[in-house]
């Protein structure tokens, strides 16, 4: 059988606090997510769908459990890099979203910051098509243009190339870390750097 859980079990968010959302759902209106980004509540919807059909198949799932999970899920798994939030003032945030449905959610959840200046630590691998996800990304921030430390990463001079075609401008840098470095030294108090365009460039600052 096929499920589709936003339609079974629509959720919206409530509130967002720091780096973890609060989201309704039927039957559970005051989940606490312990994960940010708006792409959270359909995964939510998911997992409470799920659970749903484990309980009718007489696994014992206690809301208690439920509110648990959701609320301490980072903790329990070590999960890290969704919507994270590293620091403030400069406001520092990366995501692991790394196709284009990831960069949508990426790029939508950027257009409800505030801020006087989007800066964007971008590095990706040499075995995908990024023209499609670098498309979605906005024009009118600043890009350091990166490598991650492994062997598939493509080279940072290649990526701000196939940037500018489409029109996004930014500096190269040899590793993560010298791009996040000069980011944040050229960033104002109230600007806000995103660093991802894949795992792996995710992982090297975490």
């Amino acid at each position: 059988p096929l499920f589709f859980a936003d339609q079974l079990l629509p959720g919206k968010i409530t509130a967002q606090k720091n780096a973890s959302i609060e989201g309704s759902f039927k039957g559970f209106e005051d989940l606490s997510i312990g994960l940010g980004g708006l792409y959270q509540i359909k995964n939510a919807s998911t997992a409470l769908v799920a659970i749903q059909l484990l309980r009718e198949k007489g696994i014992a799932i206690s809301d208690k459990a439920i509110h648990k999970g959701f609320k301490t899920v980072c903790k329990t798994t070590g999960l890290q890099g969704r919507w994270q939030i590293l620091q403030k003032k400069p406001l520092v945030i990366c995501d692991t979203g790394h196709n284009e449905a990831g960069i949508a959610y990426v790029v939508e959840q950027l257009k409800t910051l505030t801020y006087k200046q989007l800066r964007i630590v971008f590095g990706v691998v040499n075995d995908k098509d990024c023209s499609k996800i670098m498309a979605l990304l906005p024009v009118n921030a600043n890009y350091y243009f990166c490598k991650a430390a492994i062997p598939r990463a493509l080279n940072e001079k290649e990526l701000q190339i196939k940037a500018s075609k489409i029109g996004l401008q930014g500096k190269t840098y040899e590793t993560v870390k010298e791009a996040l470095d000069a980011a944040k030294q050229e960033a104002d108090s109230d600007d806000v750097i995103f660093v991802g365009g894949s795992t792996f460039v995710v992982a090297e600052i975490l």
